[in-house]
């Protein structure tokens, strides 16, 4: 009984969302709107569309951080690591002190072999502007146990 009664709970409070939502869709920006489409282009992993829309994004707001931000987890996982990189630094650019864009830097470096140093010090930038982010600790534990093992 209690099992049914939070589940109606619970579409009751997703009605009340979905109707904020499609009272306020008329407000969604054209750039607001190809962020979403993006999202839901990674969800189905067609990485390529969803970087054409992060990109058409940035180029109708160019100090876009989400538009930029998602373009590099786009750029990553279509393996143009160097891209990414390039993309990161420009969220970097806009806000030094975001600690997840100076982590995905840090994860797309570490998967290049040669620039595994350059992202254990991307990872310790993110734990400089936020030493309460559990995963550029465990990114840089992680990352720097290789050169543990090379003293073992």
């Amino acid at each position: 009984m209690l099992k049914k009664m939070f589940s109606s709970f619970l579409i009751l409070v997703a009605l009340i969302c979905f109707n904020n939502v499609i009272s306020t869709a008329q407000e969604i920006s054209r750039h607001d709107e190809l962020i979403v489409n993006g999202n839901r282009l990674i969800v189905k992993k067609k990485y390529n569309e969803a970087h054409g829309a992060y990109d058409e994004a940035t180029k109708l707001k160019s100090d876009s951080f989400i538009g930029w931000y998602n373009k590099g987890i786009a750029l990553d996982l279509l393996g143009r690591y160097e891209e990414a990189i390039e993309t990161y630094n420009r969220i970097i650019d806009l806000r030094p002190s975001s600690h997840e864009a100076w982590n995905n830097k840090g994860l797309t470096l570490a998967r290049i072999p040669e620039k595994r140093e350059e992202a254990i010090e991307a990872y310790n930038s993110a734990i400089q502007a936020n030493p309460t982010f559990d995963a550029a600790w465990f990114n840089m534990a992680w990352g720097a146990f290789p050169f543990f093992c090379e003293f073992i």
